[in-house]
């Protein structure tokens, strides 16, 4: 395992500096990519409580739908999926250290994204939709700070340094409006192969770097959390995933295929 190149992997979505980039990161033959489309930042609307609270503003935020940040992305199928009750709409949001992640939706499917050339991807995928906003209301700069947070899928019993949706292929596009970063990160296979296990959503701050183990702890039966004493924004969900779906042969498949022992990637 190249963990240099890893490292490389991660360290080079934290650039945004143009209107649109892409960063295309190759790992085991596969590939990430990060889409940053930049929107015009606006006046985030503000008010100031009343009896009992001191003077301070709040940002008054209306966040987009799944659907519509899909569609604001260019991602029309996978929009007419949220649309059409396909998608699953999660809502689920974590205050943490003056941001707010909200993991706003999941549809995994094989006919949501289509190439620029109109051609459709045969193979399953995941698509994770979620938003980054600042407790405060203080504006996220997506076009001179660059994507700030790291958001990786990870498996209870297997090492999250060792095997996560990196490693299957991942990306996403990105893009701000009203100071709310919007995201849909992608997993190039159906995480559902997983889902007689635990698999969680992460979300960090991207000064905590790529996967670690001073950044998460794994228990004796494989469950995953972040460390204690973290000092910096982190999150993590768990993916409503239909445990009859699961597919162990698919896992250990697609395992064989990248080359993983069970020495480098299991818990036990």
């Amino acid at each position: 395992m190249n963990k240099e190149l890893y490292k490389e992997m991660f360290s080079q979505v934290h650039s945004a500096c143009e209107n649109k980039t892409e960063v295309i990161m190759d790992n085991y033959n596969s590939k990430r990519k990060i889409n940053i489309r930049r929107k015009p930042v606006m006046a985030v609307a503000a008010m100031l409580t009343m009896m009992f609270l001191s003077l301070t503003a709040y940002a008054i935020v209306a966040l987009l739908t799944p659907a519509e940040i899909a569609s604001e992305l260019g991602y029309d199928a996978l929009a007419e999926d949220f649309r059409s009750g396909g998608g699953m709409i999660i809502e689920e949001s974590i205050v943490s250290e003056g941001y707010v992640l909200t993991l706003h939706g999941l549809s995994i499917g094989s006919d949501l994204r289509e190439f620029r050339s109109h051609t459709k991807i045969d193979a399953e995928q995941t698509y994770t939709v979620l938003s980054i906003r600042q407790e405060d209301g203080t504006p996220i700069d997506l076009y001179n700070d660059g994507i700030l947070f790291h958001f990786v899928a990870l498996f209870e019993g297997y090492k999250p340094w060792a095997l996560n949706s990196v490693h299957l292929g991942s990306g996403g596009s990105a893009f701000e409006k009203d100071g709310v970063l919007y995201v849909v990160a992608e997993c190039n296979e159906s995480l559902e192969m997983f889902a007689d296990r635990t698999v969680y959503f992460a979300i960090w701050d991207r000064e905590y770097g790529f996967p670690n183990n001073a950044l998460f702890t794994i228990d004796e039966n494989g469950s995953i959390a972040f460390a204690d004493g973290l000092d910096k924004s982190h999150a993590m969900f768990i993916l409503p995933l239909d445990p009859a779906k699961a597919n162990p042969e698919k896992v250990t498949q697609t395992l064989d295929e990248l080359g993983f022992s069970k020495d480098d990637i299991y818990v036990n």
